[in-house]
């Protein structure tokens, strides 16, 4: 297996900050309303599969999404005071290693496992809405005092079960967009450039 380095780590802190700045700033977004929730996740999700096939690489080794999946988990934790998405993180973060690295034994970017690998990973926002399908009143009753009742309200109709269940299809899908363009952008440009290069499937 390949081991990652303390240069790896140091990738694994700098683009694990660009994804969730990317993804924070997107977020705000949804401040305009309930529905632009996912205009932003669905921004992010895109930009994202730069950021992340770009980082798959330079660092494609067993635990450089894990690494990423658990800083984000302990980010959002803090800004937003979600622990639910610890587990959805880890699990989607080890699960994305495997299918990415090959179990370790991978020494580049594979373009077809690198796409469902960043697949995968995009589903730990999953945790995100954990909260409102486990506790819903006291969610949306957080919610209204934060943000007023006309917004909960309007929450709630887009953090329905059924709701949030086409979303999770429709991010897997437009994480294999993101993907798919990240990926012309590293053939594009990136590679010309060298600063990364795609492995051979």
């Amino acid at each position: 297996m390949n081991k990652l380095t303390a240069r790896d780590l140091i990738n694994c802190g700098v683009f694990s900050i660009i994804y969730f700045i990317i993804m924070y700033a997107s977020g705000m977004i949804g401040m305009a309303g309930p529905a632009f929730i996912f205009v932003g996740g669905a921004l992010s999700i895109l930009i994202n599969g730069i950021v992340v096939m770009l980082y798959l690489s330079r660092v494609p080794k067993f635990g450089a999404l894990t690494i990423t999946s658990l800083l984000i988990a302990l980010l959002m934790g803090i800004t937003h005071g979600t622990p639910h998405v610890v587990v959805t993180s880890v699990l989607t973060g080890l699960i994305a290693d495997a299918i990415q690295s090959r179990l370790g034994k991978a020494t580049s970017l594979e373009p077809r496992r690198g796409l469902v690998a960043y697949a995968v990973f995009s589903l730990w926002t999953f945790g995100m809405y954990l909260p409102a399908l486990l506790n819903p009143e006291s969610y949306f009753g957080m919610v209204a005092q934060g943000w007023g009742a006309d917004y909960a309200e309007g929450l709630k109709v887009m953090f329905s079960p059924g709701v949030i269940s086409v979303w999770m299809v429709v991010t897997f899908l437009l994480a294999l967009l993101g993907g798919y363009v990240g990926q012309r952008a590293l053939r594009r440009h990136f590679e010309r450039a060298g600063v990364s290069q795609l492995g051979v499937q």
